[in-house]
């Protein structure tokens, strides 16, 4: 478990009951109070970080007044603690909220294995998945014409369950930001129920057990195995 870090990405959240004030003593950051609403909410708050990134906070839907929406981008809780994840987590569920989206990243330092050689696998019928379509893309700067590294994506957008691998590395020294070695994150992106599922454990346990319980659910969406397409499902499965 050493070989990888665990990282969670974005954060969306709703509770049916609740106020901004609580909300923002929550969750930190600097709010201020937008001059139209989003989704259906009358009220909205917006934050942008230091380090880039967009948070939103909706209330006053007609349909329920008391109800606070709230989506936090990557970038903006990227100095989260495990602990502050965990603490978030374990309020929505005690006030009988929901989970909307969760991302969490699995990071690669190693350099053992690359872009190409995970989309050749997938290609050859070495991968072992519940997704039914993948597709390889190569990014560029159009100003600058730098390489922003390739991506493989796994499933769809619109589904529950969304899967991109890609050179973070390529993509933060496009940003002009110093990285040295490889750098291969796995990013797994989850909705409504699945979504649940996974903030649920996020609330109950400690960092250790929550990656490794991660690291379980990734291979149970997509795993890489010395078979073939040809092969008895019995053996591929």
């Amino acid at each position: 478990m050493s070989l990888w870090t665990c990282v969670i990405g974005w954060f969306r959240f709703t509770v049916p009951d609740a106020t901004v004030d609580e909300i923002i003593a929550l969750i930190g950051g600097e709010w201020i109070k937008d001059q139209k609403g989003f989704q259906g909410y009358a009220q909205a708050w917006l934050s942008r970080g230091h380090t880039g990134g967009l948070g939103r906070i909706g209330t006053g839907a007609k349909r329920a007044p008391r109800e606070v929406h709230v989506d936090l981008s990557q970038e903006l809780i990227s100095g989260w603690t495990y602990d502050t994840f965990k603490r978030v987590a374990s309020w929505v569920i005690s006030k009988q909220g929901h989970f909307g989206r969760i991302d969490v990243a699995l990071d690669d330092r190693t350099g053992v294995i690359d872009i190409d050689r995970i989309y050749a696998s997938v290609v050859a019928g070495n991968c072992v998945s519940h997704f039914r379509k993948s597709r390889l893309i190569s990014g560029h700067e159009l100003g600058s014409g730098s390489d922003t590294g390739k991506t493989i994506g796994l499933g769809s957008r619109q589904s529950d369950t969304y899967l991109r691998i890609y050179d973070k590395a390529a993509e933060q020294r496009s940003k002009d930001k110093p990285v040295e070695g490889s750098w291969i994150r796995w990013e797994m992106e989850w909705k409504a129920e699945r979504a649940a599922a996974v903030g649920m454990a996020l609330s109950g346990l400690d960092q250790d057990s929550f990656q490794k319980y991660i690291v379980g659910v990734f291979r149970s969406a997509v795993d890489f195995r010395d078979c073939t397409r040809d092969d008895d499902p019995k053996d591929r499965y």
